[in-house]
C-alpha cells in the first residue's frame, strides 16, 4: 500500500461499516431488524426460531437488531410494542400468530416507513375482519402440500406398507392440500424405489370434526387394528389421542406442526420458521423489490420454509441424507409436489385433494368409517363401522341394482 491510496482504501472501509446493514443507513447503531413479541417474548417455539433468522441475517449483515416485547396480551399493550418499534425506525419488523392480527392491521396504516412482516396470520380490522395487506406488509403461511409430500415419502422410505391416515373433514382446504402432497410423496417412493403402484396401503379416515374427544383415540384403535404401521394426521388436536393408541398398540404415529418429544411420534413436518426468515431478509436486502408487499409468501421447499424433523425421531432407516435428497428433488421440481401440478387427465375417485400427480393417484386407498358414538351408553362408546373400498361399494350397488 502506497501513501497515495492508503487515504482511498481507510475511506472505503469507513464507509462499509458505517453503512453496516442497508444501503441507505449511515447510523452503525441503527436498529435495522425488530421482532414484536406477545408477553411471553420467545419462549413461543415458532418465535423463538424467527429470533434466531432475524440474527443470522443481521450477523450476515453487521445490523442491530432488537425484540419488542409487549407488556401484556392486550391489544393495546401488542400496540405499543409496535409503536415501540416504529419510534426506534426499525426498518423490517417481524411478528407471528394470530395474537398479531388486530395490532398490525392498525400498525401497517400508522407506520408507513416500517416494512412488517406477519407468520402465520393475515392482518385484520379493529372489527375483526379481514383487512388490507398494506404494501409496507407481507404475510407468510407454510406450504401444506410439501408437508405431506416429505411425510409421505419418508413412510415409504422407512419401509411402512400399511399407513393409517386421520383427518378432518373431507372439504377443508388445508387438509386437501396436506392430503395432496401426502399422497403425491408415497407415489414418488414407490417409483423412485422399484415398487409396484399400490404397493403402499393407506387406511384413511375422515373423523368429521377437528376437535379432540375420546373418539378420536377409538379412531386410531380402529385403524392400528385394521393393520395400520404408523398413523399420519394433519391435525394437531388428534396428537394426543392417536399418541395414546400408538403406545398402546406398540406402534407410532406421524404429524404435521409437531415436534416428536416422544417415542411414538417419529417424524413430524414442521415449519421452518428460521429458514423463512433468514431466506427473506436476506432476500430483501439484496433487492429491496423483493419484499412481498401486499402480498401472501407461501413458503415451500425453495424458501426453506418446511422441514422433516429426524434429528431425534425413532425411524430407523430414513435418515437425514434421505431428506436432503428428496428436498433436492423437489427444490427442482421433479417430485410433483405443487398442489397446482396434477397431470392432464389424472384421476383418483378414492381421493378428495386436487392436484394429484400419476403417481400420486395410483396410490391405494381404503376409507374407514369414524367411530359414532352410542347415544345409549355414553359419549365414549361406539363401534367402528366395516371399511369398504371404492371399488367394493360400487360392486355392491351394482348389485342392489340387479
Amino acid at each position: 500500500m502506497n501513501r497515495k491510496t492508503a487515504p482511498l482504501i481507510a475511506f472505503l472501509l469507513t464507509a462499509v461499516i458505517l453503512a453496516g446493514c442497508g444501503k441507505k443507513s449511515e447510523d452503525p447503531e441503527a436498529i435495522h431488524y425488530g421482532l414484536v413479541t406477545d408477553s411471553a417474548g420467545i419462549t413461543n417455539g415458532a418465535v423463538s426460531e424467527l429470533s434466531a433468522g432475524m440474527e443470522l441475517a443481521a450477523q450476515a449483515k453487521a445490523c442491530r437488531t432488537q425484540i419488542y416485547p409487549a407488556a401484556s396480551n392486550s391489544e393495546d399493550a401488542l400496540r405499543e410494542a409496535f409503536d415501540a418499534a416504529a419510534g426506534d425506525n426499525v426498518k423490517y419488523v417481524l411478528c407471528q400468530g394470530e395474537v398479531m392480527e388486530k395490532p398490525l392491521g392498525k400498525a401497517q396504516a400508522a407506520h408507513k416507513k416500517s416494512k412488517y412482516i406477519l407468520f402465520d396470520g393475515i392482518p385484520v380490522n379493529s372489527s375483526g375482519k379481514t383487512a388490507e395487506i398494506r404494501n409496507n406488509t407481507m404475510c407468510v403461511i407454510f406450504d401444506k402440500p410439501s408437508m405431506g409430500f416429505l411425510v409421505g415419502y419418508a413412510v415409504v422410505k422407512e419401509g411402512l406398507r400399511t399407513v393409517g391416515y386421520m383427518t378432518g373433514t373431507v372439504d377443508d382446504e388445508d387438509g386437501i392440500a396436506y392430503q395432496t402432497g401426502f399422497l403425491n410423496g408415497i407415489g414418488y417412493a414407490q417409483q423412485v424405489m422399484g415398487l409396484e403402484a399400490g404397493s403402499v396401503k393407506i387406511l384413511r379416515e375422515y373423523a368429521g370434526t377437528e376437535n379432540l374427544s375420546p373418539l378420536r383415540k377409538m379412531d386410531a384403535d380402529a385403524l392400528y387394528d385394521a393393520g395400520a404401521e404408523m398413523i399420519v394426521t394433519d391435525i394437531e388436536a388428534f396428537i394426543p389421542a392417536i399418541e395414546i393408541a400408538a403406545s398402546s398398540h406398540s406402534r407410532h404415529a406421524a404429524a404435521i406442526g409437531f415436534d416428536p418429544g416422544s417415542g411414538t411420534v417419529v417424524l413430524a413436518a414442521t415449519e421452518n420458521h428460521e429458514g423463512v426468515a433468514e431466506w427473506i431478509l436476506n432476500k430483501v436486502e439484496a433487492d429491496s423489490k423483493a419484499f412481498m408487499g401486499g402480498d401472501i409468501l407461501n413458503a415451500g421447499v425453495a424458501e426453506n420454509g418446511v422441514r422433516l424433523r429426524v434429528d431425534y425421531s425413532a425411524l430407523t432407516t430414513f435418515t437425514d441424507t434421505d431428506m436432503q435428497h428428496v428436498l433436492e428433488a423437489m427444490a427442482g421440481g421433479n417430485a410433483g409436489v405443487t398442489a397446482g401440478g396434477a397431470e392432464s387427465g389424472d384421476s383418483n375417485e378414492n381421493a378428495s385433494a386436487g392436484g394429484l400427480t400419476s403417481a400420486g393417484a395410483a396410490v391405494s386407498i381404503q376409507d374407514l368409517a369414524p367411530v359414532t358414538p352410542d347415544p345409549n351408553a355414553g359419549l365414549g362408546a361406539g363401534t367402528p363401522a366395516a371399511a369398504q373400498t371404492a371399488s367394493e361399494a360400487e360392486a355392491a350397488e351394482e348389485g342392489t341394482d340387479a
